[in-house]
């Protein structure tokens, strides 16, 4: 027990020591690095563009064909993407199911010493050799050392549940500090256990630095009549168009290849085990035997329910992804085209913007993308899904 004490104090201290990982640098310093770096990158992407659009369809052999290069730009633009949205998001997360795994050892380590306090005996006034040298203040398996066991543990479980509030504070305050994103309590947790939860974060963040950086570079552009630095200001917002399409295709690809053929997999299995035990219970025999299968036909048949409604809700989400997609195409052909055209007119007649509509659109982070908090049980069942796509 008391390898398990030092285990959770130092599995809290290393939680809480990476909070500060989290702290804000605030939204200027976002836009300002994104901005920087596509400034630096803008050269390169103009090169490939043009390599892809002189390069065969296909080679056998040797020299690079569209797909090759299409390939390198990828690289290109997931590597922006990695700065505008950060790690934060993964960070906590990743902390988060951390701290699941510990609170699980530690609650069932604490159920088994209220089991073994049952049947305990009581602690003897005078303590034996052992306990006396080890200045025990109870016997070793006493009701009374048992229940001191037992105190600590629940310690540790709050400090542990504490520590999973403080990462949710912290991430929450790096959202709002750093890309001008406000969520509520309920979201961020939601947000933070689901599955698809990366994607609705990094989509929300991409399109908060977008309206932060075409603000920005309005006020740049208004400011100067320096051609150079207005065609490398154009050039920067074209770029993100670029950005914006490749962050919508690695979303889609994540939904049609891993996140919901994992839940189908998840369904199905469930699916069979209601099976076996609809087979099972019709062959019972005994009203016990019954009244058990019952009992776990009723939790599987929950737990289906749950994942039919996740399914939906990754769905959905699929299907907004989809339509952006399209949409972010069609932005990402203007985007070429705008780069193409840099290179030769003096000017551009106005700049190349995305409505305020769609900002507020793809910024806002709405209920419906995310998992129910209202039912503890039903959202814990949603926490389990998550976790097993996770790890499968």
């Amino acid at each position: 027990m008391n390898i398990l004490k030092v285990t959770v104090f130092a599995a809290v201290v290393s939680y809480s020591s990476h909070l500060p990982l989290l702290a804000s640098e605030g939204a200027d310093a976002t836009v300002n690095l994104v901005i920087q770096e596509l400034i630096e990158d803008v050269p390169d992407i103009r090169e490939l563009l043009a390599d892809k659009e002189n390069a065969p369809e296909s080679t056998m052999v040797f020299g690079s064909d569209k797909t090759d290069i299409q390939e390198d730009l990828d690289e290109q633009l997931d590597r922006i993407i990695k700065v505008l949205v950060g790690s934060d998001y993964e960070a906590a997360r990743d902390e988060l199911f951390e701290i699941d795994d510990e609170l699980s050892i530690l609650t069932q380590h604490r159920d088994e010493l209220r089991i073994q306090s049952l049947s305990a005996f009581a602690s003897p006034s005078e303590l034996g050799m052992k306990d006396w040298l080890l200045r025990r203040e109870f016997a070793t398996g006493s009701k009374e050392d048992l229940e001191e066991d037992i105190a600590a543990t629940e310690r540790n479980i709050a400090a542990l549940e504490k520590a999973k509030r403080d990462i949710e504070s912290a991430f929450g305050n790096a959202l709002r500090e750093k890309y001008d994103l406000s969520l509520s309590v309920a979201q961020i947790k939601s947000v933070l256990y689901q599955i698809n939860g990366s994607s609705i974060v990094q989509a929300a963040i991409t399109f908060s630095v977008l309206r932060q950086i075409e603000t920005r570079m309005g006020e740049i552009l208004s400011s100067t009549e320096n051609e150079t630095i207005q065609r490398r200001y154009y050039a920067v917002a074209a770029a993100l168009r670029l950005v914006t399409m490749r962050l919508h295709q690695n979303h889609l690809a994540r939904y049609e290849r891993e996140w919901i053929p994992k839940l189908q997999d998840l369904i199905s299995e469930n699916n069979e085990l209601i099976s076996e035990t609809e087979e099972e219970l019709r062959d019972a025999g005994s009203s016990s035997r019954i009244q058990s299968y019952e009992t776990n036909l009723s939790v599987q048949r929950r737990v289906s329910e749950v994942m039919m409604d996740y399914s939906t809700l990754l769905s959905q989400r699929k299907a907004v992804i989809e339509k952006r997609l399209i949409e972010s195409q069609k932005d990402a052909r203007l985007a070429i085209n705008t780069l193409k055209t840099l290179e030769n007119a003096a000017i551009l007649s106005e700049q190349f913007r995305i409505s305020d509509e769609e900002f507020r659109s793809m910024v806002q982070i709405e209920n419906a993308d995310l998992i129910p908090l209202d039912d503890e049980e039903i959202f814990q069942r949603y926490v389990d899904i998550s976790k097993q796509m996770a790890i499968n």
